[in-house]
This record gives structure tokens, sequence and C-alpha cells, in this order.
């Protein structure tokens, strides 16, 4: 089975994990914990100097709360995009955590990721 083929559980058994990871190496402005499962394009696109000016200038970014509530996931092609209404520990007000994943090389990685 694809991954694009997966049920919304089973596309969260993978996603949550991931999220989890993301939020940990953000918030401790760890670049090796952040990408590690970003894919190929996402290396090449956010590298650890553009992601360290993103820390310094978005304090949501460095303060991203574990909690957060599922909002659903949106099925387009080889892709899912996966979404959570995510809070922040420090800054007030809801923002829109994004997940695009996808298969490279037989594993599920990150090819977008965004916190809006």
């Amino acid at each position: 089975m694809q991954f694009f083929e997966k049920t919304e559980e089973e596309v969260l058994e993978i996603a949550n994990p991931i999220l989890d990871n993301l939020i940990e190496g953000s918030n401790e402005m760890d670049y090796e914990k952040i990408s590690k499962h970003f894919s190929g394009k996402m290396l090449e696109e956010t590298d650890e100097e553009n992601l360290n000016k993103q820390w310094e200038s978005n304090d949501i970014l460095t303060s991203l709360s574990t909690r957060r509530e599922y909002l659903g996931c949106l099925y387009r092609g080889r892709f899912v995009i996966v979404l959570w209404k995510q809070l922040s520990f420090k800054v007030q007000g809801d923002y829109l955590a994004k997940l695009v994943l996808g298969t490279e090389n037989g594993e599920v990685k990150v090819f977008g990721a965004t916190i809006t």
C-alpha cells in the first residue's frame, strides 16, 4: 500500500511522532533533530543557517506546545497534508501546523512544514 492510500488513522500514527520531533527540535533550536525526517528537497531548501534566522526572528517557532488539535488530512497526489491547530506556551493565539508528507526511497519524509 502506498503512503497516500493510508487511512487518516494510519497517517496520524506516522505523522504525530514526526510532528513531535519537529516541535522538540524547533523549541531546542536543534537543526539535526528538526531535519531528521526532511526529504532531500527540504534539506536543500532549509539549511541550518536559514532555520537559525527563522528561530531568531519568530518566537512562535521556539515556543511550540505539544498540545494540539488534529484538524484533518488532505490527500493530494502522492502527498498527504496533515493539519493541526497548534498552540504556543509563549505567544498567544491559535496557529495552523501543516506537514506535507510523502515517500522518498521507501520512507515517509517531510516535504513541507509550516506554522502560520
